[in-house]
């Protein structure tokens, strides 16, 4: 498959299909090294992962994936099959993000809007915790989601079911694991042992990040620590809030890792090289300036890897140049009356302004014809300026429907991911 390939500015590698449906940008692509520390060696098998062979590693919450996050899921088959190593997906478990509801893009008589789809009815509890969530769409959507099951096994099953539409098999892990593996202990053993020091220091990493959207932890005698203290009690059971020192040691609370955590646990136990998008590359800042500090180590490398995969490129370009047309009607419709004409003042008004130019500049006279023929053209406005604005409006929306990264890529033209596909191969 031919590609336009941009140069390589900072090891960044930009890959646009001749369609334009398709930008993929990838970074820090490199041949993974095979950890043999005994500890990693632990960790990995009480996941259950491979330890006979390299990893490497990408992960997002559950959910039906937009092109972006399903190009890291590619990157990591890429390379682990280039490598000879495993790749395997982080399922975030630890959060309460909706897992099951999903939007498609429609294509109407009146032009493009979106449907809202819930395969099954989420909850507020983190995945990890939740119990089966009671099914709605996903059958009419030919979804085979398992019933009376925890929600986290309908969502490794929504995960799978996306995934063999393109013959993606990565090995699978919890995050809400990572903590109950022996590299999960050590660090927590770590934590407990000098709480207030971890947590001044992941404040300085975050600060040193340069990443103003990310919480700094309160210091003090009981830190706030990069964890989820999630209650057990009745009187609070499901409620989840920052863990503080105080509660490392409490039997009524269950704790989680919180974003930072579950990425240096991946990075320093787990995997060999970490497939990151966006963001993620850009928090991990943090983790690693966090280790170096804290841990006295270095975290395996991390990739990164997006891509934009369009909708319909082509229709994009035409919706755009009609929502151009929409705004110059409205406009006309404000300041000509004459919502038809297509270009210069209308005859009602080119009339009037050649009655006003006849007029002295400055003069009283000049003054009121202008101020007449305004008034002159707002007579009636009111009835034409409704549709012009919902005209306008309908032109708006086929442009934010067309232009949106991130409707699910399994709802998309199958050519789609056919050339998301060719794109990171030859990048991986």
């Amino acid at each position: 498959m031919a590609t336009q390939t941009s140069s390589r500015r900072n090891g960044l590698l930009r890959l646009v299909s001749p369609d334009a449906q398709v930008d993929v940008r990838v970074e820090g692509i490199r041949r993974p090294g095979q950890s043999t520390d005994d500890l990693s060696m632990a960790t990995r098998a009480a996941l259950h992962l491979p330890v006979d062979r390299p990893i490497i590693a990408t992960g997002h919450q559950a959910a039906l994936h937009h092109g972006g996050i399903v190009a890291k899921v590619m990157a990591a088959h890429a390379m682990a099959a280039r490598h000879e190593a495993a790749d395997v997906f982080v399922l975030i478990d630890t959060v309460p993000d909706a897992v099951f509801q999903a939007r498609r893009p429609r294509n109407t008589p009146k032009g493009w809007e979106v449907q809202r789809v819930s395969l099954a009815k989420d909850s507020p509890e983190p995945l990890c915790r939740r119990g089966p969530a009671a099914l709605q769409d996903a059958a009419q959507e030919g979804i085979d989601l398992p019933k009376d099951v925890p929600a986290r096994e309908q969502a490794v099953a929504l995960l799978r079911w996306q995934w063999s539409h393109w013959s993606l098999q990565p090995a699978l892990c919890q995050a809400s694991a990572l903590l109950h593996t022996p590299g999960g202990r050590h660090v927590l053993g770590l934590l407990a042992n000098d709480p207030q020091t971890a947590s001044r220091l992941l404040g300085e990493a975050i600060r040193a990040s340069g990443v103003s959207d990310v919480r700094i932890p309160a210091g003090g005698d009981d830190p706030e620590l990069p964890l989820w203290a999630i209650s057990t009690a009745e009187s609070g059971k499901g409620k989840r809030c920052i863990a503080r020192a105080s509660d490392l040691d409490r039997a009524d609370v269950v704790l989680q890792p919180r974003a930072v955590l579950t990425t240096l646990l991946m990075r320093h136990f787990v995997c060999d090289l970490f497939v990151h998008g966006t963001g993620g590359a850009r928090y991990d800042r943090i983790t690693e300036h966090w280790a170096r500090t804290w841990l006295d180590c270095s975290l395996d490398p991390v990739a990164l890897v997006t891509a934009d995969v369009r909708l319909d490129a082509d229709a994009l370009t035409a919706a755009r140049a009609a929502q151009q047309q929409a705004q110059l009607q409205l406009r006309r419709v404000l300041h000509d009356g004459d919502v038809q004409q297509s270009g210069g003042p209308s005859p009602d008004k080119a009339r009037l302004l050649a009655q006003i130019d006849t007029l002295p500049k400055g003069s009283a006279a000049r003054s009121r014809a202008f101020a007449e023929m305004h008034a002159a053209l707002q007579d009636g406005v009111e009835t034409r300026l409704a549709p012009a604005r919902e005209h306008l409006e309908a032109m708006q929306r086929d442009v934010d429907v067309l232009s949106a990264r991130d409707w699910p890529l399994v709802w998309l033209p199958r050519a789609r991911a056919t050339t998301l596909r060719g794109l990171i191969d030859a990048a991986c």
